[in-house]
């Protein structure tokens, strides 16, 4: 237990870390949220445009649809934001820079989660958020 501890602090240590290393343009980061959010929101404009021609398809109405739409970009959002780092170990191992998270004394998971954050990616949680409680 003291080992997940220590696992948890580090890995808020590297997320503290890699945040501020971004809100240091912060104007790069607002502009690529928000530029996140908006490329996300035109998939909800589709929906909205379908259902502008028809009040429900194969038994859906329009709320329905996007709820299920905001429940899935909000789920896979979340997993991007909290796991999307683990698409990097392959080409870490490639290049050669995994043999140096495997000699460092913390675990590989957590350095590669630590590592390879990025703070940025919320701009599809903040839209799927604002979809889903537009919704409720």
């Amino acid at each position: 237990m003291a080992e997940l501890i220590h696992e948890i602090r580090l890995y808020l240590r590297f997320v503290r870390a890699k945040a501020r290393g971004e809100l240091q343009y912060r104007a790069a980061f607002v502009s690529f949220v928000i530029a996140q959010t908006v490329i996300t929101f035109l998939d909800a404009v589709v929906v909205f445009a379908l259902f502008s021609k028809v009040d429900q398809l194969g038994g859906w109405d329009r709320s329905q649809v996007l709820f299920l739409y905001a429940a899935s970009v909000l789920s896979f959002g979340l997993a991007d934001f909290t796991f999307g780092a683990v698409e990097y170990a392959a080409p870490t191992v490639i290049d050669g820079s995994f043999d140096g998270l495997l000699v460092r004394p913390a675990g590989v998971m957590t350095q590669l989660l630590g590592q390879f954050f990025a703070l940025r990616r919320l701009g599809r949680i903040v839209q799927a958020s604002l979809v889903m409680i537009g919704v409720l």
